[in-house]
């Protein structure tokens, strides 16, 4: 078998990693455009929305063993 075969868990870390980015720059930009609505905690959801997405983007350049 040779080292650089990729498993299919590092190709499914890799997907999750892109489903949360675009989960949390939904959520950033969404509360961002709609500040009004969210009210007080406008703040605290694009802060949440950026946090989301950059735990994404930290499992996508993520090596996996």
């Amino acid at each position: 078998m040779s080292e650089k075969s990729v498993s299919g868990m590092s190709i499914l870390e890799k997907a999750v990693g892109l489903v949360i980015t675009i989960i949390g720059s939904i959520l950033a930009y969404q509360t961002y455009v709609n500040q009004k609505a969210a009210g007080l905690s406008a703040t605290l959801f694009v802060l949440l929305g950026i946090a989301i997405m950059f735990s994404g983007v930290i499992l996508i350049v993520a090596k996996t063993k």
